[in-house]
């Protein structure tokens, strides 16, 4: 992605986080702390109990973000 987005010259930034605490939580104060007005995750489908197991990611930072940051949800073929 990054190399499409520069051969294109789209301005970005994109950066692998590590952190031990709630993904949800580092996504959503990370796009906070660098002012980001969009964030683009994906969505696996997972529905029923593989979901509560799993945990909805994009819906966790959708609940989490901070305005006015748009959340874009790609979700899997």
């Amino acid at each position: 992605m990054a190399e499409i987005t520069t051969k294109k010259k789209v301005a970005n930034n994109m950066e692998v986080l590590f952190d031990r605490g709630s993904v949800t939580e580092t996504k959503a104060d990370y796009a906070k702390n660098m002012n980001a007005d969009l964030i683009v995750i994906g969505h696996s489908s997972i529905h029923g109990f593989g979901r509560r197991l799993k945990g909805d990611v994009a819906k966790g930072v959708v609940d989490r973000a901070y305005a006015p940051c748009s959340i874009l949800i790609v979700k899997r073929w």
